[in-house]
């Protein structure tokens, strides 16, 4: 088992906004390479640019915390400029951690089985 927290994002590009969003998630990337817990924060856009998938792993619930910290004053033009999904989280995320995303109706869950990361 790990103490790894990971995510992924599905979310429709609102028409009219992809320009800004892209410049956007550049700001938003620009900010999260600054975190040591930030393990991954991949971000794909289907072939006609209409969908955005964004793939996001960090090292512990602290860690996932922090990133929301850090990035959160910035989220509300993504959010604007997207369709989300609901979130599932995979890890085992602190009390503190589950609240920091009850903002987002996050999905979470438990560990089962699998190979050591």
């Amino acid at each position: 088992m790990t103490e790894n927290i990971y995510w992924t994002i599905d979310a429709t590009i609102k028409p009219g906004h992809l320009s800004g969003l892209k410049e956007h998630v550049a700001l938003m990337v620009e900010m999260t390479a600054t975190e040591p817990g930030a393990l991954a924060y991949d971000f794909w856009l289907t072939e006609d640019e209409t969908r955005l998938f964004i793939y996001e792993r960090y090292a512990d619930s602290e860690a996932a915390i922090a990133h929301l910290q850090n990035v959160g004053p910035h989220l509300g033009p993504f959010l604007d400029a997207v369709n989300m999904q609901p979130i599932v989280i995979l890890g085992h995320l602190s009390p503190a951690a589950k609240e920091a995303f009850a903002s987002f109706k996050a999905t979470h869950t438990t560990f089962l089985a699998g190979l050591p990361a």
